[in-house]
């Protein structure tokens, strides 16, 4: 059974704020790919929280993909942490946004 999409758009922004910031520490870091994909993962949870919102008919194909792309950024974050609590935090987030839209959209 799958559960509401709420807890899938809250965790869908969390994740897009966290992962700004850590993007940009990562910027501040030098280590451009990996604020890259911090970045990426936040446009990709910005767009599943609006159309998990609007209740598009393409939101579960976007949600998968935003499972897969949160997973590699907690990955990362778990891998190269940079400074203080921000990429385990971000990590959090990611894992918590993979599992809430994998929740919300399964197939």
């Amino acid at each position: 059974m799958m559960k509401s999409p709420n807890e899938c758009l809250e965790a869908c922004l969390r994740c897009m704020i966290v992962c700004q910031d850590c993007g940009l520490i990562y910027l501040e870091a030098g280590m451009k790919e990996c604020a890259q994909l911090c970045l990426d993962c936040a446009e990709i949870c910005d767009l599943c929280s609006t159309l998990i919102a609007k209740n598009a008919d393409c939101t579960a194909d976007i949600c998968a993909l935003c499972e897969d792309i949160c997973t590699a950024c907690a990955q990362q974050c778990r891998e190269k942490v940079v400074e203080d609590e921000s990429c385990k935090v971000c990590a959090l987030a990611c894992e918590n946004c993979a599992k809430e839209c994998a929740l919300a959209y399964a197939a």
